[in-house]
């Protein structure tokens, strides 16, 4: 939306989109609505000099472009103590409510007095401006006696005896609010302010304002809490950004240009705005602006006006228009997943793309599907994260129709997997006759032991069948046929002989993987990437000294090793430390770790890196249980953020430490 805005400006002549100010302001909608159509050049472009303008009175310009930036992206970066109540009296003017909320939340403390930015000139200027406003909306002339009558009781607030004589000369008493006694009275107390005491009170005040308690909440407003400003208060600011773009984008209002969606027998229109869109998506702009030209061309000229997306379904789409105009991807899910990320993909919508990716793996329908559009789209780390996730899950997965649709490619990278935490090998061998059968259901061939060795192909030798008991290896197994006859010898020898296969003079290899089963095996690797996911990560950064998070431990050569992420403080900072430690109870005995390692904070963005720290040659022993690093980030949410390294939504940061350990 800052994009949108920056391409409009020419000087004091300020370019918006009709459809944006509409929506969010009536009072904009009624002034637009009057011969603010727009004119082309010969070329068909907008030009400062072919826009016709809409006359902004009463409104300074910095003022307007406080409020414009306000409205478009909810930037309040140009609000000042300078301008305050300029962009004040607009808000109130245009109605903008989150406006008005925010300037009477501005902080005093950015006044170097409050009481000289806000003079009773100035405040009787505002309350004028707010009376000339009450005027216009009645249908009533800006004179003397309608603005005295607007005000009415809260004229009498303001302190007009503490004006300077030759600001109420220049300015209150022209305005032909005060009657002519009232003026006399103001300039006799300027005359007498010490002498003797009037024979008629004065109606106005001339006390000045008091400061408030030093340690008294204060706002700008405090001292002018009058009645003319009593609507002001109490509103609740429903109508923020992302509300007024959703609502902007459900009714259609203003809009220019419409998507056809066709889904089965179903067409659907879905309404957009050029200018929104193209922001968005420099893809969607050169569709858009192709598609129109055709439109306009006479020869070609029909009555459908729309434009065609192709090879998407309509909640697909729905999904994409949602997050271009309000950065909501709540329409994401499991199901729509794949399309959405293809055609984020495509449109280039990065912020969508990453949305995607962050996607809670566990909400998937089929998350080998997910998977292989990963690689496709070259996601590869969403892809491992999903590996990772089928590792602990996979019990549950072997048993869905997605694990029947993987082909033969993949079947051979998952059934090799070391860290699957299966309940034996005869939960693979079964999976795999189950996926064999549907494979030969859909080759239309029988589904024979002979058919079935030959759609599993190498995956079949990535079951570990030494491994199940020979009882239920002569169950199920030796009968099913997918074997060979010597195949089946094999390994009724290694349970006869295991000491003897493969050893010099004894029995040949096995086809078959013998080694320790996948957790054994694991426990033994001589490296591996430990993980721990901070959730909570805000209150963990704001809590004690001290405070401390474990990851899950992996064996690497028979030891447990896992993260510990700690609240260090340095100085007056605090810092995340960054650990490894080993996870009592360790092997008994002397035992010392040589390792190399890289510490790391995973980003969460696709357009930002991980955080990566390399720490080399550090030894753990029964002695020196963890190393690592007591300052490796400061722990400040707003640079983590920045460098894409804290994801705000789901308040988590992602930590890994890739080591190797030589014994």
């Amino acid at each position: 939306m800052s994009k949108l805005l920056s391409t409009g400006a020419y000087g004091d002549l300020l370019l918006a989109h009709k459809a944006i100010l509409s929506h969010v302001s009536e009072e904009f909608a009624s002034i637009l609505c009057v011969d603010t159509q727009n004119s082309s050049d010969s070329n068909g472009k907008k030009s400062a000099e072919t826009i016709k303008t809409v006359l902004v009175t009463d409104v300074p310009i910095e003022a307007f472009k406080v409020m414009l930036s306000f409205i478009y992206t909810e930037d309040l970066k140009g609000l000042t103590a300078q301008n305050l109540l300029d962009v004040l009296f607009a808000a109130k003017m245009y109605k903008i409510i989150g406006l008005i909320n925010a300037c009477v939340a501005f902080p005093v403390s950015q006044f170097s007095n409050v009481f000289e930015v806000i003079a009773e000139a100035r405040i009787l200027d505002i309350a004028l401006r707010w009376a000339d406003e009450k005027c216009r909306q009645n249908g009533i002339d800006y004179s003397g006696d309608h603005r005295r009558a607007v005000l009415g009781p809260a004229l009498f607030k303001i302190r007009l005896p503490l004006i300077k004589k030759e600001d109420f000369s220049k300015i209150i008493e022209p305005s032909g609010v005060l009657t002519p006694e009232e003026v006399i009275s103001v300039y006799e107390f300027d005359s007498n302010a010490y002498g003797k005491k009037r024979k008629e009170p004065m109606k106005f005040t001339n006390q000045k304002r008091n400061k408030q308690k030093q340690n008294e909440k204060r706002t700008f407003l405090d001292p002018i809490k009058t009645k003319c400003f009593e609507a002001f208060y109490g509103q609740k600011n429903n109508n923020s950004l992302a509300h007024r773009m959703k609502e902007l984008l459900g009714n259609g209002t203003f809009a220019d240009v419409h998507f056809r969606i066709e889904e089965g027998e179903e067409t659907k229109l879905l309404p957009a705005h050029k200018a929104i869109i193209s922001v968005a998506s420099d893809p969607l702009e050169a569709i858009i602006h192709f598609e129109v030209s055709k439109m306009d061309d006479a020869a070609q000229k029909t009555s459908d006006q729309s434009i065609a997306i192709t090879n998407m379904s309509i909640n697909a789409f729905n999904v994409l228009l949602q997050f271009i105009y309000a950065d909501d991807f709540s329409g994401l899910n499991g199901e729509n997943w794949a399309e959405v990320i293809n055609a984020a993909k495509m449109y280039e919508i990065n912020g969508l793309v990453e949305a995607c990716v962050t996607f809670p793996i566990s909400q998937f329908p089929n998350i080998f599907e997910a998977i292989q559009l990963a690689r496709l789209l070259d996601f590869e780390e969403f892809a491992n994260r999903c590996l990772d996730y089928i590792d602990t899950n996979v019990e549950t997965l072997l048993r869905t129709n997605g694990f029947l649709q993987i082909d033969q490619q993949f079947l051979c990278e998952f059934f090799g997997r070391k860290n699957l935490q299966i309940n034996g090998e005869i939960s693979l061998w079964n999976a795999a006759l189950r996926w064999a059968d549907a494979q030969c259901r859909q080759n239309g061939t029988e589904c024979s032991g002979e058919n079935r060795r030959a759609v599993l192909g190498k995956a079949l030798f990535e079951i570990r069948l030494p491994l199940i008991s020979k009882e239920t290896f002569t169950e199920d197994i030796a009968p099913s046929g997918v074997l060979t006859q010597k195949e089946v010898i094999s390994i009724y020898q290694f349970h006869a002989h295991p000491e003897l296969i493969g050893a010099p003079g004894g029995l040949p290899p096995l086809p078959f993987p013998a080694f320790l089963s996948r957790e054994k095996a694991h426990r033994n690797n001589s490296g591996g990437t430990l993980r721990l996911e901070i959730g909570k990560f805000s209150e963990f950064a704001r809590g004690p000294i001290g405070s401390e998070r474990l990851g899950e431990h992996m064996f690497i050569r028979g030891i447990p090793l896992q993260i510990l992420a700690t609240v260090e403080e340095i100085g007056r900072n605090k810092y995340l430390g960054l650990f490894i430690k080993t996870k009592a109870p360790v092997a008994q005995g002397e035992w010392t770790l040589k390792c190399n390692s890289t510490f790391r904070i995973l980003s969460q963005s696709i357009l930002k890196k991980n955080l990566d720290r390399k720490f080399d040659s550090f030894i753990l022993n029964k002695e020196t249980t963890k190393e690592g690093r007591s300052s490796f980030k400061h722990m400040d949410i707003k640079d983590l953020t920045k460098d894409g390294l804290y994801n705000k939504d789901e308040d988590k940061v992602k930590l890994a430490i890739d080591v190797n350990c030589d014994e």
